[in-house]
This record gives structure tokens, sequence and C-alpha cells, in this order.
């Protein structure tokens, strides 16, 4: 058994195209679809949740981040 997951839209016509392997090819499979929408699709899921500046602004008040001294550059050849 392989679980192969991945976010598709479904066309207007209501046809979900489900690409799949190609050692799969030629097989007879039984297939579980689980549907879920998606919240909104203005929501990136990379973004920063909802009031995460508001929640962690000065978290770090109390032990403030030092940057020691580096030292001295290292000259390097011109390329």
């Amino acid at each position: 058994m392989k679980t192969i997951r991945f976010t598709s839209q479904v066309s207007n016509d209501g046809i979900l195209n489900l690409p799949l392997p190609d050692e799969m090819k030629g097989q007879n499979l039984d297939i579980l679809v689980v549907l879920q929408p998606i919240q909104s699709s203005s929501t990136h899921e990379n973004a920063w949740p909802p009031d995460f500046f508001k929640k962690t602004y000065g978290a770090t008040a109390h032990d403030p981040i030092e940057r020691p001294p580096q030292g001295e550059f290292e000259i390097r050849d011109i390329l």
C-alpha cells in the first residue's frame, strides 16, 4: 500500500485529475479518496499565523541577543 497526498483543484465541470506515478501503470488499484476543502484560498501555507507578531513581540526581552566581535575579515585573492 502506498499513500500519496497532494492538493488539487476540481475543474468547473466537477472533474478531478489524479496523476499517478509510472509504477502504477497497468495495475488494478483500490482507491480511497478523502475530500477536505481548503479553509481559505488567500491563506498561504507559509504565511505567518494570525496575530503572530502581537503574540511574539518582546518574547526575548529578558534575554537579548548579543553579537560578539567578529574578528578580522579575511582578505582573499581576487579571482
